[in-house]
């Protein structure tokens, strides 16, 4: 989580927001919805919030007829239970610690021979912390466009990588309908206890996965608190600038004791 702890303020946001928890939370989760939408600069339709990103997960294993899943490993384990729960045949394609255990054009090229339903990768990965090289990423998005193979990236730390890696994915889901990517307020505000995440895709994508998930599954406090943190902008600025700081020293660290860190752009 953010070692800053939650934005200075949210408390407050919460203590006021209990005045509404005799009423059932909206159940479209608007504000926040709308809020998210402006904030990443697409149709509010293309955006569903969710009880954190992990519940997405578990409702995407539900929503899409996944027949042969292929996980680039190493992966959230949360990906494997939601397959195995939902009765779904997946197995793990691994990844190579030379390339950061992230997804290459050479993995790529292997990926097909395995004829996938689905593709499921981490961005930034797990547990190295690097970032798929946006080539890759959009190459494989264009791959599964024309296959019609679904793609799920998990990007539940990208808010703490830079502008640049956080402006794929909103971009991205406007071309490629097979594309789902899961994302989390918990991790990057320090908000884990109130669990909010949300699910970016193509509104036609997203109109069929709805139905699927859980009503009221975003409560009242965590809407109020997603809406609140999303407008902390010098919060998020000092958030990247500590993080890179912070990682900066402990690879230095790491390498005096005669280890060599991958290269992460995230907090871990």
């Amino acid at each position: 989580l953010n070692p800053l702890g939650p934005p200075a303020g949210l408390n407050q946001v919460v203590l006021e927001a209990m005045s509404l928890i005799c009423h059932y939370p909206d159940r479209l989760s608007y504000e926040f919805r709308e809020a998210l939408a402006a904030k990443l600069g697409v149709p509010a339709s293309c955006v569903l919030p969710g009880n954190g990103s992990t519940a997405l997960i578990r409702m995407m294993a539900r929503a899409l007829d996944l027949t042969n899943i292929v996980i680039f490993a190493p992966a959230f384990g949360e990906m494997a239970r939601s397959m195995a729960v939902a009765g779904r045949h997946f197995h793990y394609l691994p990844t190579s610690e030379a390339d950061g255990f992230a997804p290459t054009q050479h993995l790529l090229d292997k990926l097909w021979d395995l004829e996938p339903s689905a593709v499921i990768l981490g961005n930034p990965t797990t547990p190295a912390g690097t970032l798929v090289e946006p080539q890759v990423l959009e190459k494989l998005a264009q791959q599964c466009e024309q296959r019609r193979v679904w793609l799920v990236v998990d990007e539940a730390f990208i808010d703490f990588a830079g502008d640049q890696e956080r402006a794929w994915a909103p971009r991205a889901i406007a071309e490629h309908k097979r594309l789902v990517v899961l994302r989390s307020l918990t991790k990057f505000y320090c908000i884990a206890g109130l669990r909010l995440g949300y699910a970016l895709a193509h509104a036609d994508t997203l109109a069929a996965f709805a139905p699927l998930g859980q009503p009221w599954s975003v409560n009242t406090l965590a809407q109020a608190a997603g809406v609140f943190c999303l407008a902390q902008e010098d919060y998020a600025a000092k958030t990247r600038q500590a993080v890179e700081r912070w990682r900066q020293e402990q690879v230095q660290m790491l390498g005096e004791m005669g280890l060599a860190p991958l290269p992460s752009a995230v907090n871990y």
